[in-house]
């Protein structure tokens, strides 16, 4: 399962983090309107324990709005990373 997030407010580094912990797999941005976007894959069970995360923040953030977006899978890829 595969989905698309953004949302204002989250560290790239506290995203992958938390990706990384759940062992998914994907990427994370900044976009030009200072949001932070998106995409991971895993273990559906995975993915709603890295989307809980996120939904609440790091400590010293405050998450407006997360949106999320079923994605298709992404064939062979490895690891979590930060794009800029």
């Amino acid at each position: 399962m595969v989905k698309r997030v953004s949302s204002q407010n989250l560290s790239l580094y506290f995203t992958r983090h938390r990706a990384t912990e759940q062992n998914l797999t994907g990427w994370v941005r900044n976009t030009d309107t200072n949001k932070v976007e998106g995409e991971a894959q895993g273990e559906e069970s995975a993915l709603a324990t890295f989307l809980k995360h996120l939904d609440t923040g790091p400590s010293h953030a405050r998450v407006v709005k997360l949106d999320k977006k079923d994605r298709e899978v992404v064939e062979d890829e490895t690891g979590f990373e930060i794009r800029r």
